[in-house]
This record gives C-alpha cells, sequence and structure tokens, in this order.
C-alpha cells in the first residue's frame, strides 16, 4: 500500500503489485475504492496499460470520477 485516503463515502487506496507480473498487459500501480452502496460493499479499481501507465493524479482523478459515475447511476 502506497497511500490511503477518504474521499466521501469512499476509501481510495493506491496499491503497488511487488509479485510476478501476468501476462496481463497492466501497470503494476493502482487505485481502488472501497465504498458502501444500497447495503452492498463494492470495489472499483483503476489502472492503466503498461505501455501509458496513469501516473499516480491522473489514476486518482480518474477514480474519483469514476465513483461519482457509479454513485450517480445508483441514486434511488
Amino acid at each position: 500500500m502506497l497511500e490511503a485516503r477518504r474521499s466521501g463515502d469512499a476509501f481510495l487506496i493506491r496499491l503497488q503489485d511487488r509479485g510476478p507480473q501476468p501476462s496481463a498487459p497492466v501497470q503494476a500501480e493502482s487505485w481502488r475504492a472501497v465504498l458502501a452502496l444500497e447495503g452492498r460493499l463494492v470495489t472499483l479499481t483503476v489502472a492503466g496499460p503498461v505501455d501509458a501507465p496513469l501516473n499516480r493524479d491522473a489514476g486518482l482523478a480518474l477514480l474519483q470520477a469514476f465513483v461519482a459515475a457509479t454513485l450517480a447511476a445508483n441514486r434511488s
């Protein structure tokens, strides 16, 4: 874990996968969000491709937009 923070009702975590990299062409660093949505625990993940990785700020901005869009799409 590289970083953790709260954003509204979501908990955001920046992770670095240091294990052997699978053949999937995804960067080792990712952002994850954990939030409660309609009584369920939801996780969202963003990571860039190996050949065009997301930097820290771009990954955070994308994850925050992903959280906002998910919440907006699930408003009762």
